[in-house]
């Protein structure tokens, strides 16, 4: 929980072994821009994210980069579907 809070972050690569994040790990983090994926498929066990793990941003500034062909699987997310989802050609 709370591993980035309010730290200026403005990129972040995460990687497809990492699949939990707690409440406010991204919270209050206003300079976030680009959040980088690469799960090509999830579900609500094997990779868990929760409304406040990005506490406080407006997720619509922030561009989601996902693997091409998995874009709407993100938009229909309850929570990355909030994001600017952008298929990048891996």
């Amino acid at each position: 929980n709370s591993a980035f809070y309010d730290s200026g972050l403005t990129s972040i690569n995460i990687p497809s072994s990492v699949t939990y994040f707690g409440s406010y790990t991204f919270g209050r983090c206003y300079d976030l821009i680009d959040v980088y994926v690469n799960w090509t498929s999830f579900n609500g066990t094997n990779v868990v994210v929760y409304n406040d793990t990005f506490y406080g941003v407006i997720e619509a500034d922030i561009n989601l980069h996902v693997p091409s062909g998995t874009g709407n699987l993100y938009r229909n997310h309850s929570v990355w579907g909030q994001f600017n989802i952008i298929e990048d050609n891996n």
